[in-house]
């Protein structure tokens, strides 16, 4: 039982993270760096920092919870938090991604 339940959670994790794609254009969001914007997220999931999370999540228009309401942003962003906790974590070297973009295995 408790396996089905990890595997659960996977799926869930996987749907969410192609979402996190790129750094947003306001001012109070985004990060210097795609690696930059790496630490930040895991940061905030790591402390449980919605806020932290929430700056860097999304795409070149504009961060996630510019597009999303309130409540929907919060349900998926807690979603990660619990997916994501961690007490360490290495960032790799960046690669080529799709259409341009950075990858980082994390």
């Amino acid at each position: 039982m408790r396996r089905g339940l990890a595997w659960t959670g996977l799926v869930v994790l996987v749907a969410l993270v192609p979402a996190c794609r790129g750094v947003g254009g306001s001012a109070s969001a985004g990060a210097d760096s795609s690696e930059q914007a790496v630490v930040q997220f895991l940061s905030g999931a790591r402390a449980d920092d919605l806020q932290a999370i929430s700056a860097v999540w999304g795409n070149q228009a504009s961060p996630t919870r510019d597009r999303v309401d309130r409540q929907e942003l919060e349900r998926r962003l807690l979603i990660m938090v619990c997916h994501l906790r961690h007490d360490e974590s290495r960032i790799g070297v960046a690669g080529r991604g799709e259409e341009g973009r950075t990858m980082h295995r994390v």
